[in-house]
Protein backbone atom coordinates (compact mmCIF):
# COMPACT_ATOMS: atom_id res chain seq x y z
CA UNK A 1 0.00 0.00 0.00
CA UNK A 2 0.67 3.42 -0.98
CA UNK A 3 2.00 5.31 1.82
CA UNK A 4 0.30 8.95 0.80
CA UNK A 5 1.55 12.57 1.96
CA UNK A 6 -0.82 13.00 4.59
CA UNK A 7 0.78 10.01 6.53
CA UNK A 8 3.78 11.02 6.16
CA UNK A 9 3.21 14.03 7.46
CA UNK A 10 1.15 12.24 10.58
CA UNK A 11 4.67 11.05 11.18
CA UNK A 12 6.64 13.59 11.42
CA UNK A 13 4.25 15.63 13.29
CA UNK A 14 3.29 13.25 16.20
CA UNK A 15 5.74 10.50 16.00
CA UNK A 16 7.37 12.10 19.33
CA UNK A 17 3.79 12.31 20.95
CA UNK A 18 2.65 8.73 20.44
CA UNK A 19 4.49 5.22 21.08
CA UNK A 20 4.18 2.03 18.83
CA UNK A 21 3.00 -1.38 19.68
CA UNK A 22 6.06 -3.52 18.62
CA UNK A 23 5.44 -6.85 19.86
CA UNK A 24 6.28 -7.09 23.69
CA UNK A 25 7.60 -10.39 23.06
CA UNK A 26 8.24 -13.43 20.38
CA UNK A 27 6.82 -16.88 20.96
CA UNK A 28 8.75 -19.71 20.80
CA UNK A 29 8.65 -20.94 17.03
CA UNK A 30 8.70 -24.41 18.07
CA UNK A 31 5.44 -24.45 19.95
CA UNK A 32 3.63 -21.29 18.85
CA UNK A 33 0.89 -22.51 16.08
CA UNK A 34 1.79 -20.40 12.51
CA UNK A 35 0.46 -17.50 11.26
CA UNK A 36 0.41 -18.66 7.35
CA UNK A 37 -2.65 -18.45 5.42
CA UNK A 38 -3.03 -22.12 6.27
CA UNK A 39 -3.70 -22.34 9.36
CA UNK A 40 -1.87 -24.22 12.01
CA UNK A 41 -4.18 -26.81 14.23
CA UNK A 42 -3.36 -25.47 17.12
CA UNK A 43 -2.10 -29.13 18.83
CA UNK A 44 1.32 -28.26 18.70
CA UNK A 45 3.11 -30.27 21.88
CA UNK A 46 5.91 -29.81 23.57
CA UNK A 47 7.98 -31.62 26.13
CA UNK A 48 7.15 -31.55 29.50
CA UNK A 49 10.19 -29.46 31.37
CA UNK A 50 9.92 -32.38 34.68
CA UNK A 51 8.40 -35.59 35.47
CA UNK A 52 9.70 -39.13 35.27
CA UNK A 53 8.01 -40.16 31.99
CA UNK A 54 8.16 -37.11 30.36
CA UNK A 55 4.79 -37.14 29.43
CA UNK A 56 3.66 -34.44 26.19
CA UNK A 57 1.72 -31.68 27.34
CA UNK A 58 0.05 -28.89 25.41
CA UNK A 59 0.57 -25.11 25.93
CA UNK A 60 -2.30 -24.51 24.02
CA UNK A 61 -6.15 -25.30 24.50
CA UNK A 62 -7.59 -24.32 20.86
CA UNK A 63 -10.66 -25.34 19.44
CA UNK A 64 -10.05 -26.76 15.95
CA UNK A 65 -11.75 -29.98 15.26
CA UNK A 66 -13.70 -30.04 18.65
CA UNK A 67 -16.89 -28.45 17.53
CA UNK A 68 -19.69 -29.73 15.45
CA UNK A 69 -20.62 -27.91 11.98
CA UNK A 70 -24.05 -27.73 9.84
CA UNK A 71 -24.21 -28.09 6.29
CA UNK A 72 -22.88 -24.88 5.70
CA UNK A 73 -19.76 -25.50 7.84
CA UNK A 74 -21.24 -23.05 10.90
CA UNK A 75 -20.71 -24.11 14.59
CA UNK A 76 -23.97 -25.65 15.71
CA UNK A 77 -23.91 -24.26 19.65
CA UNK A 78 -21.61 -22.17 21.33
CA UNK A 79 -18.20 -23.76 22.40
CA UNK A 80 -17.32 -24.48 26.11
CA UNK A 81 -13.35 -23.66 26.30
CA UNK A 82 -10.96 -25.30 28.46
CA UNK A 83 -9.26 -22.71 30.22
CA UNK A 84 -6.64 -21.28 30.20
CA UNK A 85 -6.18 -21.04 26.39
CA UNK A 86 -2.41 -21.19 26.61
CA UNK A 87 0.27 -21.72 29.36
CA UNK A 88 2.76 -19.85 27.01
CA UNK A 89 4.21 -16.63 28.01
CA UNK A 90 3.85 -14.93 24.55
CA UNK A 91 2.60 -11.45 25.16
CA UNK A 92 -0.23 -10.13 22.71
CA UNK A 93 -0.79 -5.92 22.03
CA UNK A 94 -4.30 -4.58 22.42
CA UNK A 95 -4.77 -1.00 21.20
CA UNK A 96 -8.21 1.20 21.68
CA UNK A 97 -9.49 3.89 23.48
CA UNK A 98 -10.09 5.28 26.72
CA UNK A 99 -13.20 7.97 27.56
CA UNK A 100 -12.53 8.05 31.31
CA UNK A 101 -8.76 8.25 31.73
CA UNK A 102 -9.07 9.90 35.43
CA UNK A 103 -10.20 6.16 36.31
CA UNK A 104 -6.84 5.07 35.60
CA UNK A 105 -3.92 3.80 38.29
CA UNK A 106 -0.56 5.05 37.92
CA UNK A 107 0.35 1.56 36.28
CA UNK A 108 -1.84 2.19 33.72
CA UNK A 109 -5.11 -0.06 32.37
CA UNK A 110 -3.50 -3.07 32.46
CA UNK A 111 -3.15 -3.00 35.85
CA UNK A 112 -7.07 -2.63 36.40
CA UNK A 113 -9.57 -5.72 37.60
CA UNK A 114 -11.20 -6.73 33.95
CA UNK A 115 -7.42 -7.09 31.87
CA UNK A 116 -6.22 -8.93 35.19
CA UNK A 117 -9.53 -11.53 35.32
CA UNK A 118 -8.99 -12.35 31.39
CA UNK A 119 -5.42 -12.71 32.41
CA UNK A 120 -5.82 -15.54 34.85
CA UNK A 121 -9.18 -16.72 33.25
CA UNK A 122 -7.57 -17.18 29.52
CA UNK A 123 -3.85 -17.34 30.45
CA UNK A 124 -2.95 -15.05 27.70
CA UNK A 125 -1.19 -12.14 28.27
CA UNK A 126 -2.58 -9.00 26.48
CA UNK A 127 -0.96 -5.58 26.96
CA UNK A 128 -3.14 -2.68 26.55
CA UNK A 129 -2.06 0.41 24.83
CA UNK A 130 -5.30 2.81 25.70
CA UNK A 131 -5.16 6.32 23.61
CA UNK A 132 -7.69 8.96 24.05
CA UNK A 133 -10.22 9.69 21.53
CA UNK A 134 -9.02 13.02 20.59
CA UNK A 135 -5.79 11.54 19.41
CA UNK A 136 -6.95 7.78 18.43
CA UNK A 137 -6.96 9.05 14.77
CA UNK A 138 -3.85 10.38 14.49
CA UNK A 139 -2.02 7.78 16.44
CA UNK A 140 -3.58 5.34 14.19
CA UNK A 141 -1.86 7.14 10.88
CA UNK A 142 1.69 7.43 12.95
CA UNK A 143 1.22 3.24 13.42
CA UNK A 144 -0.03 2.85 10.00
CA UNK A 145 2.71 4.81 7.88
CA UNK A 146 5.09 3.09 10.47
CA UNK A 147 3.65 -0.35 9.30
CA UNK A 148 3.66 -1.18 13.17
CA UNK A 149 -0.11 -1.58 14.11
CA UNK A 150 -0.80 -3.47 17.56
CA UNK A 151 -1.66 -7.07 17.32
CA UNK A 152 -4.96 -6.10 18.00
CA UNK A 153 -7.00 -2.59 16.35
CA UNK A 154 -9.91 -1.47 18.20
CA UNK A 155 -12.02 0.91 15.93
CA UNK A 156 -9.75 0.90 12.45
CA UNK A 157 -12.95 -0.14 10.42
CA UNK A 158 -13.38 3.61 10.84
CA UNK A 159 -10.24 4.96 10.93
CA UNK A 160 -8.22 3.31 8.42
CA UNK A 161 -7.71 5.35 4.56
CA UNK A 162 -9.05 2.11 2.50
CA UNK A 163 -11.97 -0.14 2.56
CA UNK A 164 -11.06 -3.68 4.92
CA UNK A 165 -10.89 -5.75 1.98
CA UNK A 166 -8.19 -3.39 0.60
CA UNK A 167 -6.28 -3.14 3.72
CA UNK A 168 -6.56 -7.43 4.03
CA UNK A 169 -5.32 -7.51 0.42
CA UNK A 170 -2.47 -5.30 1.60
CA UNK A 171 -1.28 -7.55 4.21
CA UNK A 172 -2.49 -5.12 7.44
CA UNK A 173 -4.96 -7.27 8.97
CA UNK A 174 -6.27 -11.04 8.51
CA UNK A 175 -9.07 -12.24 6.85
CA UNK A 176 -10.42 -13.53 10.42
CA UNK A 177 -12.66 -16.27 7.53
CA UNK A 178 -9.22 -18.30 6.99
CA UNK A 179 -8.93 -18.59 11.03
CA UNK A 180 -12.83 -19.41 11.42
CA UNK A 181 -11.62 -22.89 13.48
CA UNK A 182 -10.36 -21.15 15.85
CA UNK A 183 -13.48 -18.41 16.84
CA UNK A 184 -17.01 -20.77 17.22
CA UNK A 185 -18.41 -18.63 19.28
CA UNK A 186 -18.17 -16.30 16.94
CA UNK A 187 -19.29 -17.67 13.88
CA UNK A 188 -22.14 -19.06 15.56
CA UNK A 189 -23.40 -15.80 17.31
CA UNK A 190 -23.48 -14.18 14.13
CA UNK A 191 -24.82 -17.52 11.56
CA UNK A 192 -27.33 -19.01 13.83
CA UNK A 193 -30.27 -16.74 13.15
CA UNK A 194 -29.07 -15.59 9.65
CA UNK A 195 -32.61 -15.69 8.29
CA UNK A 196 -33.77 -13.35 10.26
CA UNK A 197 -31.05 -11.07 11.78
CA UNK A 198 -29.62 -11.17 8.02
CA UNK A 199 -27.75 -7.97 8.90
CA UNK A 200 -25.90 -9.23 11.44
CA UNK A 201 -24.90 -11.59 9.20
CA UNK A 202 -24.06 -9.61 6.10
CA UNK A 203 -22.00 -6.85 8.24
CA UNK A 204 -20.18 -9.22 9.56
CA UNK A 205 -19.71 -11.71 6.41
CA UNK A 206 -18.50 -9.12 3.72
CA UNK A 207 -18.33 -11.52 1.23
CA UNK A 208 -18.90 -15.32 1.48
CA UNK A 209 -15.58 -16.21 2.51
CA UNK A 210 -14.11 -12.66 4.31
CA UNK A 211 -14.53 -10.61 7.66
CA UNK A 212 -12.78 -8.41 8.43
CA UNK A 213 -13.70 -7.64 12.33
CA UNK A 214 -14.61 -9.02 15.33
CA UNK A 215 -17.52 -6.72 16.42
CA UNK A 216 -19.48 -5.78 19.37
CA UNK A 217 -22.73 -7.44 20.10
CA UNK A 218 -25.44 -7.66 22.41
CA UNK A 219 -27.33 -11.00 22.81
CA UNK A 220 -30.77 -9.13 21.52
CA UNK A 221 -31.28 -6.43 19.41
CA UNK A 222 -33.00 -3.28 20.52
CA UNK A 223 -33.00 0.48 20.53
CA UNK A 224 -29.61 1.28 23.24
CA UNK A 225 -29.33 5.15 21.99
CA UNK A 226 -31.31 7.77 20.78
CA UNK A 227 -32.93 11.43 22.00
CA UNK A 228 -34.26 12.53 25.10
CA UNK A 229 -35.27 15.56 26.11
CA UNK A 230 -35.67 17.38 29.55
CA UNK A 231 -39.03 16.07 31.16
CA UNK A 232 -39.32 18.19 34.01
CA UNK A 233 -38.87 21.73 31.58
CA UNK A 234 -41.90 20.15 29.53
CA UNK A 235 -43.84 19.64 32.73
CA UNK A 236 -43.36 23.12 33.89
CA UNK A 237 -44.27 24.40 29.87
CA UNK A 238 -47.21 21.94 30.37
CA UNK A 239 -46.21 19.21 27.70
CA UNK A 240 -45.43 15.82 27.58
CA UNK A 241 -43.21 13.99 25.76
CA UNK A 242 -45.78 12.65 24.04
CA UNK A 243 -46.52 15.77 22.76
CA UNK A 244 -43.21 15.66 20.26
CA UNK A 245 -44.34 14.06 17.35
CA UNK A 246 -43.18 16.41 14.35
CA UNK A 247 -40.27 18.55 13.53
CA UNK A 248 -42.65 21.46 14.23
CA UNK A 249 -42.89 19.74 17.72
CA UNK A 250 -39.44 19.32 18.13
CA UNK A 251 -39.19 23.10 16.94
CA UNK A 252 -41.83 24.35 19.03
CA UNK A 253 -40.22 22.21 22.27
CA UNK A 254 -36.95 23.61 21.60
CA UNK A 255 -37.88 27.30 21.27
CA UNK A 256 -40.02 27.06 24.51
CA UNK A 257 -36.80 25.91 26.49
CA UNK A 258 -34.87 28.62 24.77
CA UNK A 259 -37.46 31.10 25.95
CA UNK A 260 -38.92 30.11 29.47
CA UNK A 261 -35.70 28.32 30.50
CA UNK A 262 -33.16 30.87 32.39
CA UNK A 263 -30.26 28.61 31.74
CA UNK A 264 -31.11 27.29 28.62
CA UNK A 265 -29.52 29.57 25.52
CA UNK A 266 -28.77 26.82 22.79
CA UNK A 267 -31.29 23.55 23.81
CA UNK A 268 -29.66 21.34 21.38
CA UNK A 269 -25.66 20.63 21.32
CA UNK A 270 -25.90 18.99 17.81
CA UNK A 271 -23.23 16.72 16.84
CA UNK A 272 -20.66 17.47 14.50
CA UNK A 273 -22.13 14.75 11.98
CA UNK A 274 -25.69 15.89 12.35
CA UNK A 275 -27.18 12.88 12.87
CA UNK A 276 -25.47 9.82 13.89
CA UNK A 277 -25.38 6.34 11.18
CA UNK A 278 -25.80 3.72 14.31
CA UNK A 279 -29.28 4.79 15.09
CA UNK A 280 -30.21 7.72 12.73
CA UNK A 281 -32.57 9.76 13.75
CA UNK A 282 -33.18 12.60 11.31
CA UNK A 283 -34.42 10.40 8.48
CA UNK A 284 -38.26 11.78 7.45
CA UNK A 285 -36.77 13.46 4.91
CA UNK A 286 -36.13 10.19 2.94
CA UNK A 287 -32.36 10.46 3.49
CA UNK A 288 -29.56 9.92 5.94
CA UNK A 289 -27.84 12.92 7.22
CA UNK A 290 -24.90 11.55 9.28
CA UNK A 291 -21.65 13.21 7.85
CA UNK A 292 -19.02 10.72 8.27
CA UNK A 293 -15.30 11.60 7.99
CA UNK A 294 -13.54 8.53 6.56
CA UNK A 295 -16.02 7.15 4.16
CA UNK A 296 -18.35 7.73 1.62
CA UNK A 297 -21.91 7.31 1.89
CA UNK A 298 -24.31 6.89 3.46
CA UNK A 299 -26.64 5.35 0.83
CA UNK A 300 -29.97 4.06 0.29
CA UNK A 301 -32.36 2.84 -2.75
CA UNK A 302 -35.27 3.97 -3.98
CA UNK A 303 -37.34 1.95 -6.69
CA UNK A 304 -34.14 0.30 -7.52
CA UNK A 305 -32.46 3.67 -7.99
CA UNK A 306 -29.14 3.92 -6.13
CA UNK A 307 -28.36 7.53 -4.14
CA UNK A 308 -26.37 9.30 -1.75
CA UNK A 309 -27.14 11.40 0.62
CA UNK A 310 -25.93 15.38 1.04
CA UNK A 311 -26.64 16.07 -2.43
CA UNK A 312 -30.27 15.68 -3.64
CA UNK A 313 -33.32 18.28 -3.18
CA UNK A 314 -34.44 16.12 -0.23
CA UNK A 315 -30.89 16.90 1.51
CA UNK A 316 -31.71 20.49 0.69
CA UNK A 317 -34.57 20.53 2.61
CA UNK A 318 -33.30 18.69 5.61
CA UNK A 319 -30.54 21.60 5.39
CA UNK A 320 -33.16 24.34 5.09
CA UNK A 321 -34.71 23.42 8.04
CA UNK A 322 -31.35 22.81 10.38
CA UNK A 323 -30.14 25.98 8.90
CA UNK A 324 -33.41 27.80 10.55
CA UNK A 325 -33.12 26.41 13.34
CA UNK A 326 -29.42 27.27 13.62
CA UNK A 327 -30.55 31.08 12.81
CA UNK A 328 -33.30 30.83 15.63
CA UNK A 329 -30.28 30.05 18.11
CA UNK A 330 -31.94 26.77 18.99
CA UNK A 331 -28.68 24.62 17.83
CA UNK A 332 -25.21 25.45 19.81
CA UNK A 333 -22.67 27.60 18.22
CA UNK A 334 -20.35 24.67 19.59
CA UNK A 335 -21.86 21.94 17.65
CA UNK A 336 -18.95 21.44 15.38
CA UNK A 337 -16.78 20.40 18.28
CA UNK A 338 -19.02 17.35 19.40
CA UNK A 339 -18.66 14.18 18.70
CA UNK A 340 -19.80 12.14 21.46
CA UNK A 341 -21.97 13.35 25.04
CA UNK A 342 -18.97 13.66 26.83
CA UNK A 343 -18.24 16.62 25.08
CA UNK A 344 -20.68 18.19 26.77
CA UNK A 345 -21.58 16.83 29.70
CA UNK A 346 -20.75 19.91 31.75
CA UNK A 347 -23.68 21.29 30.06
CA UNK A 348 -26.20 19.09 30.26
CA UNK A 349 -25.21 18.58 33.89
CA UNK A 350 -25.51 22.66 34.60
CA UNK A 351 -28.87 22.28 32.93
CA UNK A 352 -27.87 24.47 30.00
CA UNK A 353 -29.28 21.67 27.44
CA UNK A 354 -32.57 20.63 26.95
CA UNK A 355 -32.23 17.92 24.03
CA UNK A 356 -29.72 15.38 23.49
CA UNK A 357 -28.00 11.72 22.46
CA UNK A 358 -28.21 9.34 25.09
CA UNK A 359 -27.38 5.73 25.66
CA UNK A 360 -30.22 4.20 28.12
CA UNK A 361 -27.48 3.64 30.94
CA UNK A 362 -26.73 7.30 30.51
CA UNK A 363 -29.76 8.61 31.64
CA UNK A 364 -30.00 7.91 35.39
CA UNK A 365 -26.06 9.06 35.26
CA UNK A 366 -26.71 12.76 34.54
CA UNK A 367 -29.85 13.05 36.25
CA UNK A 368 -27.24 11.43 39.35
CA UNK A 369 -24.80 14.59 38.74
CA UNK A 370 -27.31 17.15 37.67
CA UNK A 371 -27.61 19.83 40.19
CA UNK A 372 -31.04 20.60 39.32
CA UNK A 373 -32.95 17.61 41.59
CA UNK A 374 -35.67 18.26 39.55
CA UNK A 375 -34.17 16.69 36.56
CA UNK A 376 -35.69 14.03 34.39
CA UNK A 377 -34.79 12.91 31.07
CA UNK A 378 -37.59 10.97 29.15
CA UNK A 379 -37.68 9.80 25.72
CA UNK A 380 -38.23 11.46 22.61
CA UNK A 381 -39.57 10.01 19.40
CA UNK A 382 -37.69 9.70 15.80
CA UNK A 383 -39.43 12.97 14.85
CA UNK A 384 -42.41 12.72 11.31
CA UNK A 385 -42.66 15.58 9.15
CA UNK A 386 -46.62 14.87 9.14
CA UNK A 387 -48.06 12.65 11.79
CA UNK A 388 -49.08 9.06 10.75
CA UNK A 389 -45.80 9.58 8.10
CA UNK A 390 -43.97 6.03 7.63
CA UNK A 391 -40.27 5.99 7.74
CA UNK A 392 -38.28 4.81 4.86
CA UNK A 393 -34.86 4.73 6.22
CA UNK A 394 -32.52 3.66 9.01
CA UNK A 395 -34.41 1.55 11.54
CA UNK A 396 -32.38 -1.47 10.75
CA UNK A 397 -32.07 -2.92 14.71
CA UNK A 398 -29.12 -5.04 14.87
CA UNK A 399 -27.07 -7.07 17.50
CA UNK A 400 -24.03 -5.56 16.29
CA UNK A 401 -22.56 -2.39 18.23
CA UNK A 402 -19.72 0.36 17.39
CA UNK A 403 -17.07 -1.75 18.30
CA UNK A 404 -14.81 -3.50 16.15
CA UNK A 405 -11.34 -5.62 16.25
CA UNK A 406 -9.21 -6.33 13.76
CA UNK A 407 -5.80 -8.69 14.07
CA UNK A 408 -2.94 -7.38 12.68
CA UNK A 409 -1.29 -9.85 9.46
CA UNK A 410 2.07 -9.56 11.46
CA UNK A 411 0.52 -11.05 14.70
CA UNK A 412 3.21 -13.50 15.50
CA UNK A 413 0.89 -16.02 16.67
CA UNK A 414 -2.74 -15.58 14.93
CA UNK A 415 -5.07 -18.76 15.77
CA UNK A 416 -4.21 -17.50 19.44
CA UNK A 417 -5.20 -13.79 19.01
CA UNK A 418 -8.29 -15.02 17.39
CA UNK A 419 -9.03 -17.64 19.78
CA UNK A 420 -8.77 -14.89 22.74
CA UNK A 421 -10.89 -12.92 20.77
CA UNK A 422 -13.73 -15.37 20.46
CA UNK A 423 -13.29 -16.09 24.08
CA UNK A 424 -15.30 -12.74 24.51
CA UNK A 425 -18.26 -14.63 22.92
CA UNK A 426 -18.14 -17.87 25.08
CA UNK A 427 -20.36 -18.38 27.79
CA UNK A 428 -17.99 -17.74 30.42
CA UNK A 429 -16.03 -15.15 28.85
CA UNK A 430 -19.12 -13.06 27.82
CA UNK A 431 -20.16 -12.79 31.20
CA UNK A 432 -16.65 -12.20 32.47
CA UNK A 433 -16.34 -9.05 30.36
CA UNK A 434 -20.07 -7.88 30.50
CA UNK A 435 -19.50 -7.55 34.52
CA UNK A 436 -16.55 -7.19 35.34
CA UNK A 437 -14.88 -9.08 38.14
CA UNK A 438 -17.28 -9.37 41.41
CA UNK A 439 -16.71 -6.68 43.56
CA UNK A 440 -16.23 -3.78 41.61
CA UNK A 441 -19.39 -2.36 40.23
CA UNK A 442 -21.15 -5.44 40.97
CA UNK A 443 -21.82 -8.29 43.91
CA UNK A 444 -24.10 -10.20 45.21
CA UNK A 445 -26.91 -9.87 47.40
CA UNK A 446 -28.79 -12.08 49.84
CA UNK A 447 -30.51 -13.36 47.74
CA UNK A 448 -28.19 -14.09 45.19
CA UNK A 449 -29.18 -11.58 42.95
CA UNK A 450 -26.31 -8.99 41.21
CA UNK A 451 -26.61 -5.21 42.38
CA UNK A 452 -24.77 -2.26 42.10
CA UNK A 453 -22.11 -1.71 44.68
CA UNK A 454 -22.15 1.49 46.79
CA UNK A 455 -18.63 2.17 44.43
CA UNK A 456 -20.94 2.02 41.66
CA UNK A 457 -24.18 4.22 43.13
CA UNK A 458 -22.47 7.13 44.28
CA UNK A 459 -18.35 6.86 42.44
CA UNK A 460 -16.29 9.12 44.91
CA UNK A 461 -14.88 10.31 41.09
CA UNK A 462 -18.30 11.18 39.77
CA UNK A 463 -17.99 8.68 37.12
CA UNK A 464 -21.69 7.81 35.71
CA UNK A 465 -22.21 4.50 36.40
CA UNK A 466 -22.76 4.16 32.42
CA UNK A 467 -19.19 4.91 32.17
CA UNK A 468 -18.06 2.47 34.92
CA UNK A 469 -19.12 -0.29 33.15
CA UNK A 470 -17.27 0.30 30.25
CA UNK A 471 -14.40 0.79 32.11
CA UNK A 472 -14.41 -2.03 34.65
CA UNK A 473 -16.57 -4.14 32.14
CA UNK A 474 -15.43 -4.24 28.25
CA UNK A 475 -16.04 -0.69 26.73
CA UNK A 476 -18.80 -1.49 23.61
CA UNK A 477 -18.65 1.32 21.94
CA UNK A 478 -14.58 0.58 21.23
CA UNK A 479 -13.77 -3.74 22.12
CA UNK A 480 -15.37 -6.38 20.81
CA UNK A 481 -17.81 -9.60 22.54
CA UNK A 482 -20.77 -10.24 23.46
CA UNK A 483 -22.67 -7.65 25.82
CA UNK A 484 -25.17 -8.42 28.48
CA UNK A 485 -27.43 -5.28 28.35
CA UNK A 486 -29.13 -6.04 31.89
CA UNK A 487 -25.94 -4.73 33.34
CA UNK A 488 -27.62 -1.46 32.65
CA UNK A 489 -30.15 -2.14 35.18
CA UNK A 490 -28.06 -2.77 38.07
CA UNK A 491 -28.74 0.54 39.76
CA UNK A 492 -31.56 1.19 41.58
CA UNK A 493 -33.92 3.05 39.30
CA UNK A 494 -32.45 2.37 36.42
CA UNK A 495 -35.41 -0.52 35.90
CA UNK A 496 -37.30 2.13 33.71
CA UNK A 497 -34.30 1.80 31.34
CA UNK A 498 -36.59 -0.91 30.01
CA UNK A 499 -39.31 1.17 29.17
CA UNK A 500 -37.36 4.26 27.61
CA UNK A 501 -35.98 1.44 24.89
CA UNK A 502 -39.80 0.49 24.13
CA UNK A 503 -40.63 3.56 23.93
CA UNK A 504 -37.96 4.64 21.32
CA UNK A 505 -39.05 1.52 19.12
CA UNK A 506 -42.16 2.67 18.94
CA UNK A 507 -42.50 4.30 14.94
CA UNK A 508 -43.78 3.08 11.53
CA UNK A 509 -41.11 1.68 9.99
CA UNK A 510 -41.17 -0.41 6.65
CA UNK A 511 -37.36 -0.43 5.35
CA UNK A 512 -38.61 0.21 2.00
CA UNK A 513 -35.45 2.45 1.05
CA UNK A 514 -32.40 0.68 3.13
CA UNK A 515 -29.59 -0.31 0.90
CA UNK A 516 -29.18 -3.93 2.07
CA UNK A 517 -26.33 -4.95 4.24
CA UNK A 518 -25.13 -7.76 1.73
CA UNK A 519 -24.65 -5.77 -1.78
CA UNK A 520 -20.71 -4.91 -1.03
CA UNK A 521 -17.84 -3.96 -3.06
CA UNK A 522 -16.04 -6.43 -4.85
CA UNK A 523 -11.97 -5.25 -4.94
CA UNK A 524 -11.97 -4.05 -8.15
CA UNK A 525 -15.04 -1.87 -7.21
CA UNK A 526 -13.30 -0.63 -3.87
CA UNK A 527 -10.18 0.06 -5.96
CA UNK A 528 -12.50 2.14 -8.21
CA UNK A 529 -14.08 3.76 -5.20
CA UNK A 530 -11.07 4.33 -3.56
CA UNK A 531 -9.67 6.75 -6.39
CA UNK A 532 -12.14 9.52 -4.98
CA UNK A 533 -13.13 8.60 -1.51
CA UNK A 534 -10.77 11.21 0.36
CA UNK A 535 -11.82 14.13 -1.89
CA UNK A 536 -15.48 13.15 -1.97
CA UNK A 537 -15.37 12.93 1.84
CA UNK A 538 -13.44 16.32 2.57
CA UNK A 539 -15.14 18.33 0.42
CA UNK A 540 -18.30 17.18 1.89
CA UNK A 541 -17.43 17.64 5.70
CA UNK A 542 -16.13 21.43 3.94
CA UNK A 543 -19.42 22.25 2.24
CA UNK A 544 -22.43 20.44 3.40
CA UNK A 545 -21.55 21.34 6.71
CA UNK A 546 -20.77 24.77 6.24
CA UNK A 547 -24.51 25.29 5.64
CA UNK A 548 -25.40 24.75 8.75
CA UNK A 549 -24.08 27.47 9.62
CA UNK A 550 -24.59 29.87 6.90
CA UNK A 551 -21.17 30.19 6.30
CA UNK A 552 -22.23 28.95 2.91
CA UNK A 553 -25.48 30.18 2.19
CA UNK A 554 -28.07 27.97 0.66
CA UNK A 555 -28.08 29.97 -2.20
CA UNK A 556 -24.85 27.67 -3.43
CA UNK A 557 -26.75 24.87 -2.85
CA UNK A 558 -26.38 24.02 -6.91
CA UNK A 559 -22.58 24.83 -7.66
CA UNK A 560 -22.04 22.66 -3.81
CA UNK A 561 -23.42 19.66 -5.92
CA UNK A 562 -21.57 20.63 -9.18
CA UNK A 563 -18.26 20.83 -7.18
CA UNK A 564 -19.19 17.22 -5.85
CA UNK A 565 -19.85 15.82 -8.95
CA UNK A 566 -16.44 17.13 -10.42
CA UNK A 567 -14.84 15.11 -7.13
CA UNK A 568 -15.99 11.60 -9.15
CA UNK A 569 -19.20 11.75 -7.25
CA UNK A 570 -21.14 10.12 -10.46
CA UNK A 571 -18.26 7.27 -10.56
CA UNK A 572 -18.93 6.61 -7.02
CA UNK A 573 -22.87 6.13 -7.55
CA UNK A 574 -22.32 4.21 -10.53
CA UNK A 575 -20.09 1.77 -8.35
CA UNK A 576 -22.61 1.00 -5.50
CA UNK A 577 -25.24 1.17 -8.47
CA UNK A 578 -23.59 -1.96 -9.99
CA UNK A 579 -22.80 -3.47 -6.42
CA UNK A 580 -26.95 -3.35 -5.74
CA UNK A 581 -27.74 -4.46 -9.06
CA UNK A 582 -25.83 -7.75 -8.64
CA UNK A 583 -26.99 -8.64 -5.58
CA UNK A 584 -30.23 -7.81 -6.19
CA UNK A 585 -29.73 -10.66 -9.12
CA UNK A 586 -28.12 -13.14 -7.00
CA UNK A 587 -31.10 -12.92 -4.75
CA UNK A 588 -34.13 -13.79 -6.93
Amino acid sequence: MKKTLSLVLAVLFVLALFAGCAQSSSPNSDTAPTTSKTPSTGNTDTQSPEGPDDAEVSLYNLPAGKFEVDEAGFPTAPYDYTEPLTTSDEVFTYWGVVWTPQLLPEDGYNATPLPQAEREATGVNVEYVMVSMEARQANYAVLLAADDLCDMMTGSLSVHPTTIEEAIEDEYYINIYDYKDYCPNYIYQVTYNRKKDSNTYATVFRSLDLIGAFYTMSKNSGIGTNYVARGDWLAKLGMTNDDIVTYDDLHDMLMAFKTNIDTCDFPWPMYNSIDVASYSTFTAYDTLPSVSSTSVGPMYVIDGTVYFSHVTERDKNFMTMINSWYKDGLIDPNWASYDNSTAFKDKATNSKVGYMVMNISEVTDYEANTADPDVSWVPIKRPVLYRGQTFHLGGQTSRLGLGTVSISAKCQNIPLAVTWCDWRYSPTGSDIISWGPEGVIWEYDENGKRVATEFAISNPDGVGFAWLCMFYGFNALNEHGIGDGDRSYLVPGNERMREISQYWAQWDYDAAYDFPAGAKLNSEQSEEVSKYANDIVTYIAENYLAFVDGSKPLSEWDSYVDGLMKHGFPEVVAVYQEAYDTYIATMA
